[in-house]
């Protein structure tokens, strides 16, 4: 894939889909051979897919109205900012999984998840506060238990995800060594750390 193509590219953490937005700033989720799996626009924003799901936004959510989302319609760009009166605002938010389906429906205020390192995550109802496995909603990440879960999450021995690439390790890894002291990973990193005295 080449990101230039894009405005912006929000890369797969334990996943295989990419999430990219194109030149008209609407999102859209595309497959490792560029095959597109949510099609531009079906949403306001996507986030990045982590553990095979991402948080995405309906084009109706004020709940998210702190974060400006701009939505592009036709030429018109309309800002939709959060309503005025906290009992207006409409959540209208959900998880999809790398079919593209929704597996939490549109109707939640989600917290992120995609890049921070939780075992579950929180969504809200009104009130109401839930907490899920990413196993529940992506059967392929955990099969029964939570020893299981644990086990695919970060391998049988403990020590570390399942990739698609080498990229995805190498990406985390900067991360992890780095913890953004340094920034995004350079074009071309060829893994040597020693530079930060490891």
């Amino acid at each position: 894939m080449d990101d230039k193509q894009y405005r912006q590219v929000k890369h797969p953490i334990n996943s295989c889909i990419t999430v990219v937005q194109n030149n008209e700033y609407k999102w859209g989720a595309i497959d490792e051979k560029g095959e597109i799996v949510i099609p531009f626009g079906k949403y306001a924003w996507i986030d990045g897919f982590q553990n095979g799901l991402a948080k995405v936004i309906g084009h109706n959510d004020t709940v998210s109205g702190s974060w400006n989302i701009v939505a592009v319609f036709g030429s018109e760009l309309i800002n939709q900012d959060g309503g005025e009166d906290e009992n207006d605002r409409v959540a209208e938010q959900g998880i999809v999984n790398e079919k593209g389906e929704e597996v939490l429906p549109l109707e939640y205020n989600v917290w992120k998840f995609y890049g921070k390192d939780f075992p579950t995550i929180k969504y809200f109802k009104g009130e109401e506060e839930h907490l899920v496995s990413f196993g529940t909603l992506n059967p392929s990440f955990n099969d029964e238990d939570d020893e299981e879960e644990f086990d695919d999450y970060f391998g049988s021995d403990g020590g570390g995800y399942s990739y698609c690439d080498d990229n995805d390790y190498m990406r985390d890894t900067w991360d992890a060594m780095t913890d953004g002291m340094y920034g995004d990973m350079p074009e071309g990193f060829d893994g040597d750390f020693d530079f930060l005295g490891y």
